[in-house]
């Protein structure tokens, strides 16, 4: 039986925790090795920063590209 229905204060009591005991089950990590998940994760870390200078770098080149070609303003005129 899973809960206990005999009192409603009871009732309340067992319900809450069973939704604890579940919550922990569903919510825990069954097997975490944070030295193994380091070591497996970091060529994709890697590759993650790699990819963002070399987005910065493009982004960079090209606003200086832009700001060179823009033409310069007029002197003299009025």
């Amino acid at each position: 039986m899973l809960l206990n229905t005999s009192s409603p204060s009871g009732t309340k009591a067992t319900l809450t925790r069973y939704i604890s005991e579940i919550q922990e089950k569903i919510m825990s990590a069954p097997d975490t090795n944070v030295e193994k998940q380091t070591r497996r994760h970091k060529p994709a870390l890697i590759g993650m920063g790699v990819a963002l200078l070399f987005g910065l770098l493009v982004f960079g080149l090209n606003v200086f590209e832009t700001v060179e070609e823009a033409p310069a303003p007029a002197v003299g005129t009025e």
